[in-house]
């Protein structure tokens, strides 16, 4: 089977992260023997020259299309690339809407090409409202695109929930899960230590991840016991703000540890060097991290955001109100005596779903029902 993916969030040369969990996705489904060509296509910057570059990614064919002209003759171009040097896809993968929705538009009118969507953008939530402020033609292409996609995958069921509030019907929505990588599956031992750790991976953007209060609620908590240590990873603009935060608030030294910016092969490290996981969000698509903390043994402290109302049980951890800082308090204190009472085979058990063999064995049944419906 050969699945095309469009993708506008995918790791390049001005940004190597961007659509990380999107080449997971395509990665997943390579090993379960499907053949992907992942078309991307990104405006020039810097004055560089436009240019294809083509790589291979642990079997992913991977084509970038770099221009510095029209979007619709650079997506032509990049089409006819990929047709000539790869091939007419079985299927068509739309990672999030944008432009470049038209091409499977296009090659469903025109060649019967059945195709999905996968969304993870935030754009929908009423809390954020980016979808509403965009203009009457992404309107009516997310519109069409929805409507006349085989089935529409989204990262969290609230996801789903909120564009169907925008207006993006369709009969066939279906919750795909993003993928954990392998390296988070390397169990490894938690170093001993007298100090309880607590651990917080977030990008630094408080209007979204509400690191601000996760600091009050650590100020709030450092007044009746001194017997842990928060590990705040991440970078972000706001990062500057949040560690003058925790000065004002004359926290003791070393109660709160900021990394900075880290890679990505890093964080496994943090989760098992850790006893539990807090994330605070006010809004999520999903909240990939809750996810590895339960691939690495870890209970979670968290809010109802994205895939949380979903993973976080009695058995996985607690769910707490937002903005309320007294509240999280009271709740990593309780986690602070009773992290060692959740079953740790457990909670690896359930972070099973998340692997690449799961989400890849899940995302080639969807190809192929998809096939089939056609």
């Amino acid at each position: 089977m050969k699945v095309l993916y469009l993708s506008e969030w995918y790791p390049n040369i001005y940004d190597i992260s961007s659509g990380r969990f999107v080449r997971a996705h395509a990665q997943s489904v390579v090993r379960q023997g499907v053949d992907v060509c992942v078309l991307s296509l990104f405006h020039t910057k810097n004055n560089d020259r436009p240019q294809t570059i083509v790589t291979n990614t642990t079997g992913i064919k991977e084509v970038y299309i770099y221009y510095s002209d029209n979007f619709l003759s650079a997506l032509i171009r990049g089409w006819k690339y990929v047709k000539l040097h790869w091939g007419m896809p079985d299927l068509c993968q739309l990672n999030v809407i944008t432009k470049n929705a038209l091409l499977p538009l296009w090659l469903k009118h025109k060649y019967k090409i059945p195709y999905i969507v996968v969304e993870h953008w935030t754009g929908y939530y009423p809390q954020v409202k980016d979808y509403d402020s965009l203009g009457f033609f992404h309107h009516l292409l997310a519109k069409s695109t929805v409507r006349y996609a085989t089935a529409v995958l989204t990262v969290s069921s609230e996801l789903a929930d909120y564009m169907q509030q925008c207006g993006l019907k369709n009969n066939n929505y279906r919750v795909i899960r993003n993928v954990v990588f392998d390296d988070f599956f390397v169990h490894r031992k938690r170093n001993e230590e007298n100090i309880k750790r607590i651990l917080n991976v977030a990008f630094f953007t408080d209007v979204h991840k509400n690191q601000s209060d996760i600091v009050r609620a650590i100020n709030l908590l450092s007044q009746q016991r001194q017997d842990f240590q928060l590990v705040m990873a991440g970078g972000g603009k706001d990062l500057k703000m949040i560690k003058q935060l925790a000065k004002d608030l004359s926290i003791p030294d070393n109660m709160i540890r900021f990394t900075g910016e880290i890679m990505p092969d890093e964080v496994a490290d943090l989760f098992y060097q850790s006893d539990f996981f807090v994330f605070y969000s006010n809004y999520e698509t999903a909240g990939i991290v809750l996810t590895e903390s339960l691939v690495c043994g870890k209970p979670i402290i968290s809010t109802a955001v994205g895939i949380a109302p979903e993973i976080v049980t009695q058995e996985t951890g607690m769910i707490v109100d937002k903005r309320n800082p007294q509240a999280l308090a009271q709740a990593i204190n309780y986690m602070l005596d009773h992290y060692k009472d959740y079953n740790t085979a457990r909670l690896y058990q359930i972070g099973e779903q998340f692997s690449m063999q799961n989400v890849g064995q899940y995302l080639y049944n969807v190809y192929q029902s998809c096939k089939i419906s056609e």
